[in-house]
C-alpha cells in the first residue's frame, strides 16, 4: 500500500547522516510522502523530524484525510516548484527524483513535474515530456 517506498528513502537519509557525521558536505534533499491520516501512517515520524531538525531532508508530507480539503503528494510537490524546476529542469542541474511506493499517484506526480516543467520552463507540451524522457534515460527520474 502507500508508504511502503519510506524504507529504501530512509537508506538515504540515513546515508547522508553518516556522510555528514564524516565531514562530507551533502546536497540538499527533499522528501514528499503522504498517506491518509499522519497519527496511522507516518512511518518513522520521530527519525524524520530529527533528521529535519538536523538539516539533512525538508519533509513535504501530505494527509488527504487529517483535514477537510484533501491534500495529496502533487499538492507539495507544485509547493515546491522553484527548488524542483532548479534541481531537475534548469539545463546544468544535477538533481534526482526517486518515485517509491504505490503506483496509484506516479501518474499523478508525474504530471505535476511536467506542469511545474511547462510553468517554470516555459516550456511546451512536447518539450516538457523530452525533459521527461531525458530525466529517466539519464536516471534521474526513477520509479520503484
Amino acid at each position: 500500500g502507500l508508504g511502503t517506498g519510506l524504507a529504501p528513502f530512509r537508506a538515504f537519509v540515513e546515508q547522508r547522516k553518516s556522510q555528514t557525521t564524516d565531514g562530507h558536505k551533502v546536497g540538499q534533499m527533499t522528501l514528499f510522502f503522504g498517506g491518509r491520516y499522519s497519527r496511522a501512517e507516518y512511518y518513522y515520524r520521530d527519525e524524520f523530524e530529527a533528521y529535519e531538525k538536523e538539516g539533512l531532508v525538508k519533509c513535504c508530507n501530505a494527509w488527504s484525510r487529517d483535514t477537510a480539503k484533501k491534500i495529496y503528494v502533487q499538492h507539495k510537490i507544485m509547493e515546491e516548484a522553484d527548488s524542483i524546476w532548479n534541481n531537475l529542469g534548469v539545463p546544468g542541474s544535477k538533481g534526482y527524483f526517486f518515485l517509491c511506493g504505490s503506483k496509484q499517484p506516479e501518474k499523478d506526480v508525474y504530471a505535476a513535474l511536467l506542469g511545474i516543467f511547462r510553468d517554470k520552463g516555459k516550456m511546451n507540451d512536447a518539450q516538457a515530456y523530452s525533459l521527461m524522457e531525458k530525466l529517466q534515460a539519464d536516471g534521474r527520474y526513477v520509479t520503484e
